[in-house]
């Protein structure tokens, strides 16, 4: 384990150290370029279905010496595609919801930000008051002559 460390140690030395040497961009181009040529095309369901049958490996030997590592790699791949549409399905909704939040808080500022409009009030066109309007129930002078 310790040759190992040091093997790395040294690559690493060689890589920092030399990167326009011709050992440098070798080890440039196998140790980080081409593992991301590789991670750029892995999709969501291949990392889950890693993260499946890693688990089922390490913590569930028995599962895959009974039932056979063909059925455990079959059912972990059919497992990570339910996942992957559960996770997308939560993404879907997580969105509508903030899209609801957004419109409600933005209703909610600028019901604080906005004051209410005020109701404006009729110009009058003179001064005076306005004649009270005749109607019947008004007090009759005194001097009215019977016909």
């Amino acid at each position: 384990m310790i040759a190992l460390t040091g093997c790395l140690l040294f690559l690493m030395l060689i890589m920092l150290l030399l990167p326009n040497s011709e050992a440098g961009q070798l080890l440039h181009l196998q140790l980080v370029e081409r593992p991301l040529v590789w991670l750029t095309g892995l999709e969501r369901h291949h990392l889950i279905y890693a993260i499946i049958i890693g688990s089922i490996m390490v913590g569930g030997g028995e599962l895959m010496f009974l039932a056979g590592p063909e059925l455990v790699t079959m059912w972990a791949m059919n497992l990570s595609i339910y996942f992957d549409a559960v996770i997308a399905t939560y993404a879907l909704s997580a969105l509508v919801a903030a899209r609801g939040l957004k419109s409600w808080a933005g209703q909610k500022v600028r019901r604080i930000v906005r004051p209410k409009a005020r109701a404006r009030r009729t110009k009058r066109t003179s001064g005076a008051k306005p004649d009270k309007a005749s109607n019947d129930d008004d007090a009759r002078p005194r001097w009215e002559i019977a016909a």
